[in-house]
């Protein structure tokens, strides 16, 4: 069985959904691989120091509330961002000539 680090958790389910696919291996220094042979030399030969993440989707659909709103507020302020340069941009700016 596959250790479960919740702090891992976010991200490689972020990256297994992103890549496509449903085990990814991670290292202490936080490298993320899908290729075992590589997580284990990032670490100069050491295996105890490499874990399994394996990509469930039932996790996501568990996907804390918290993490979800986090998102949700992220993107809206990404939203309001892009509003306000798009209006800074269509602004008018008055010159000498437009009394």
């Amino acid at each position: 069985m596959a250790k479960k680090v919740t702090k891992v958790t976010t991200e490689a389910q972020r990256i297994c959904k992103e890549l496509g696919v449903d085990r990814l291996f991670y290292n202490t220094k936080g490298e993320y691989f899908t290729n075992h042979s590589y997580a284990v030399a990032s670490e100069g030969g050491d295996k105890k120091k490499v874990s399994t993440y394996m990509y469930d989707t039932d996790e996501e659909e568990k996907a804390p509330e918290k993490e979800v709103k986090a998102s949700v507020k992220a993107d809206k302020k990404d939203v309001k961002a892009e509003k306000e340069a798009v209006d800074a941009g269509n602004a008018t700016e008055k010159t000498e000539g437009d009394e």
